[in-house]
């Protein structure tokens, strides 16, 4: 028995002086940093603690593809972090769609350009990583991993995944653990959280309060580093989700970083994190956001979960394959948040050039990659895809995407169904693109609220023309009966909240003719066009614009007529997409054949909605506005409704 312990003993230190093939290369690229990799393996081996030298194996093999974006592209725009630091320090208002940071990120824009990643240079870990910021890194996890009760029952293997890696994207390299570990330590010290997931919850609300998602810093392509990020406290949603998994894993919360490149109904794409918790099942959940959940209206066509170890997919010919889809770090667990299937679909063209591989692709504007499969006798197989969506398949050749069949839906048996076209029908159009959660939302706070006219400035004499009972979602109007006049008008929020009120016009009589009246902007409360949604918005004439007022003051917007008016009608429209139909806009209707878009027609729209006459049934529809707005949303015309894909 003593014998067999020995042998045991010399396998394992055997074992471990040798260098994984994967660190060899490594070291060998490093170049003038080698000594400091050489330092974390010498340091370890020196230790005893043969996971922790495991753990610097783990990290050093898997450096050949880690590297930070840098250089002038980069640093061009580090001033944006002292901006919007200022902007907050004079305690400016930051919205999500903040006018003024927009100023500033436009006048950036014109400085340097808008910034480009390709544009960027890429420096290799191997040649900039220290040997202290490696040792502190694994030194802090190993300790957290074994110190608190949510960490202890993952495997060494789970460990080095979810709660070892010094980084999570491409940030310039920036030690955090030990700093976002102190930080949140009155959190692990109390008794009220007993796991993972309580733990992990009241991380996420206090991060809800410190940071939060805006448009105008959406638009800055590069990762965060975490001083970066508590300095902004704004960002997409990838910057939001990459700040939150290095919060959880310094804490000894093992997350992973989960996305939908593309979701299957809707022109972009999603970030997420996965908690693994102690029984072994995943929960998911949205960074920073009020629910400790991942909800969403929008339905997967893939989903895939971010590894920092490489996978080494082996493709032998990657030509016919766009970049996009050879990332090397992500495993398909599209399965884990949808019923999908595998779909075996039949090549209806013939590509000039020869291939080995085609394309699945879901629609976004044009058809974009989701996946890629082998063709074999003139088909195609993909493994899970997500089910209830239109599909179609591609060939991908010299970075253009071919057709290689019809659009197609899958249904919820994984069955296939392609379009075919039948009888002419006429099609009634509400909508260019889908109605949003956001705009009921966003509309439902007009409920309560009520349109006055009244003689004194101060609305003491107000007279109730209306007031609103049920969620409006687009241009409405409301016919007045009272039969006095009013110099003064408004709409005036219900108590508590805010108005979200987009467009506002009062009518009245000129002779027999009925019009549009004006008179001077009025409202309540001030705010400012450079910081916040005024209440001038709701006279401009743009139904994208909007007035919105603080939530715990009662706001309002009018107008003084200037003299007596007798009002005879109000039009209003709530906050929102402005992806109705918009009278006097022009649209045009197209239809799916083969490889392109063919109009159908256009049409100027008289009101809420716009009638085509003899359109092909049983096809794949878009409706371009020709006069505003960017969004449209590809969709089928069925029992006189239009449905959305």
């Amino acid at each position: 028995m003593r014998n067999t312990y020995l042998l045991l003993f010399a396998f394992i230190c055997f074992s471990c002086n040798r260098i994984p093939t994967t660190v060899t290369t490594v070291l060998q690229q490093s170049g003038s940093n080698r000594k400091e990799l050489d330092s974390v393996i010498t340091y370890y081996k020196r230790d005893g603690n043969t996971e922790k030298l495991q753990a610097a194996y783990y990290l050093i093999g898997n450096m050949d593809d880690k590297f930070s974006y840098d250089g002038d592209e980069v640093k061009n725009y580090d001033c944006l972090f002292n901006i919007i630091d200022s902007l907050r320090k004079n305690k400016v208002k930051l919205s999500i769609e903040s006018p003024v940071l927009r100023a500033k990120w436009d006048s950036l824009v014109k400085r340097y350009g808008f910034p480009r990643v390709e544009e960027a240079d890429s420096v290799k870990d191997y040649t900039i990583v220290k040997a202290h910021d490696l040792i502190e890194n694994i030194n802090q996890a190993y300790t957290t991993w074994q110190a608190v009760k949510w960490s202890k029952n993952i495997s060494f293997d789970q460990f080095c995944e979810y709660l070892l890696p010094y980084r999570v994207g491409t940030e310039r390299l920036d030690p955090w653990r030990a700093y976002l570990h102190n930080k949140y330590k009155p959190f692990r010290d109390t008794v009220k959280y007993n796991n993972s997931y309580q733990l992990a919850c009241a991380i996420n609300k206090r991060l809800r309060k410190e940071i939060a998602l805006n448009h105008i810093v959406d638009n800055y392509p590069f990762n965060m580093t975490v001083k970066q990020m508590e300095r902004v406290r704004l960002g997409a949603c990838k910057h939001l989700v990459f700040y939150e998994a290095m919060v959880m894993r310094a804490n000894g919360i093992p997350v992973s970083i989960e996305q939908a490149p593309l979701w299957g109904n809707l022109n972009r794409g999603h970030e997420w994190l996965s908690l693994l918790m102690e029984d072994g099942k995943r929960y998911a959940f949205d960074a920073a956001q009020d629910q400790f959940a991942m909800k969403t209206p929008y339905r997967f066509a893939k989903v895939f979960r971010y590894s920092f170890a490489a996978l080494h997919k082996d493709i032998s010919d990657a030509n016919d394959i766009p970049p996009v889809l050879l990332d090397n770090h992500l495993t398909d667990v599209t399965a884990e948040y949808t019923p999908s299937h595998d779909l075996e679909v039949p090549m209806k063209y013939k590509s000039a050039i020869p291939h080995q591989h085609a394309i699945l692709c879901t629609f976004g504007k044009n058809w974009k990659p989701q996946d890629w499969g082998t063709v074999k006798n003139d088909k195609v197989l993909f493994k899970n895809v997500g089910v209830n969506l239109v599909y179609n398949v591609m060939y991908y050749e010299h970075d253009r995407l071919l057709p290689a069949s019809d659009p197609f839906i899958v249904d919820n048996t994984g069955i296939l169904h392609f379009f075919a076209p039948g009888k002419e029908q006429d099609m009634i159009l509400t909508r260019k693109f889908p109605n949003s959660e956001l705009n009921n939302v966003n509309a439902k706070v007009m409920l309560g609220g009520k349109f006055q006219g009244a003689n004194k400035a101060d609305f003491s004499d107000a007279v109730d023309f209306f007031q609103i009972t049920s969620i409006p979602l687009k241009y409405e109007t409301i016919g007045v009966l009272n039969k006095q006049s009013f110099r003064y008008v408004r709409y005036l929020t219900a108590e508590k909240h805010k108005t979200n009120l987009a467009e506002l016009e009062f009518y009245g009589l000129f002779g027999k003719d009925t019009v549009m009246l004006t008179g001077n902007i009025r409202g309540y409360p001030e705010i400012a066009k450079d910081v916040g949604t005024p209440y001038q918005n709701a006279f401009d004439g743009k139904p994208e614009t909007y007035f919105s007022g603080e939530k715990d003051s009662t706001s309002w917007a009018g107008l003084d007529l200037g003299k007596g008016e007798r009002i005879v009608k109000i039009r209003y429209c709530p906050r929102s997409d402005s992806n109705f139909i918009l009278a006097n806009d022009i649209y045009e209707l197209f239809i799916w054949q083969k490889d392109k878009w063919v109009s159908l027609g256009k049409q100027i729209a008289r009101g809420s909605s716009i009638t085509f006459k003899n359109i092909p049934s049983n096809q794949l529809y878009l409706l371009h506005d020709l006069t505003r707005g960017k969004e449209e949303r590809i969709f089928t015309y069925q029992n006189n409704a239009q449905v959305w894909w």
